[in-house]
């Protein structure tokens, strides 16, 4: 059996998943829940989301208990550690994953659309806060430039199944699978 590839993403009613680099929103539930999926992982996250995330208070590090393959066009121009290798591409960080280990496709917008065009991800576990982020469409305030939204997903994943949040009835949890057939 091959290693499955998820892709794990959260986003308002109409598909916004940033803003000015960093989440529109700050949703408790939602961050537990992202914890507990990945942990343990293998995560693959380009380098501009990576650098946006936080550095825990307690540990000192990003992304505690899980490793990171940070993609980067400059990938050789960064030091690799013990949790955390850049890599060039989806094809070397993906061979660099441990067997057994699973394996979260994480963000940013564009390698959410590059996973999505090429076909990698094996199921999409995708959150939909109940509401709009950014409700005003004041230009000085809301800038197309600063939102990321998220690529439509293709004809080629299924909605498996669809389920509110027990915890935040504000959340949807929609999971997508590949179309049987498709790969």
């Amino acid at each position: 059996m091959t290693q499955q590839v998820g892709m794990i993403v959260s986003c308002d009613v109409n598909g916004l998943i940033g803003y000015d680099g960093k989440l529109p929103y700050d949703n408790k539930t939602d961050l537990k829940r992202f914890k507990k999926l990945t942990m343990g992982s293998t995560v693959i996250v380009g380098k501009n989301t990576y650098e946006s995330l936080p550095i825990g208070k307690k540990s000192g590090k990003k992304l505690k208990g899980r490793v990171k393959h940070v993609l980067s066009y400059n990938a050789s121009e960064y030091k690799n550690t013990d949790d955390t290798k850049y890599f060039s591409c989806f094809r070397k960080a993906l061979l660099a994953c441990s067997v057994g280990k699973p394996i979260w496709i994480i963000g940013g917008a564009s390698v959410y659309k590059d996973a999505l065009i090429i076909g990698i991800p094996d199921f999409i576990d995708l959150t939909i806060l109940n509401g709009v982020i950014i409700k005003t469409t004041d230009t000085l305030l809301v800038s197309s430039q600063k939102s990321s939204y998220l690529h439509p997903i293709p004809y080629t994943y299924i909605v498996e199944s669809e389920v509110q949040n027990k915890d935040d009835k504000n959340l949807w949890h929609r999971r997508y699978v590949r179309r049987p057939g498709w790969g």
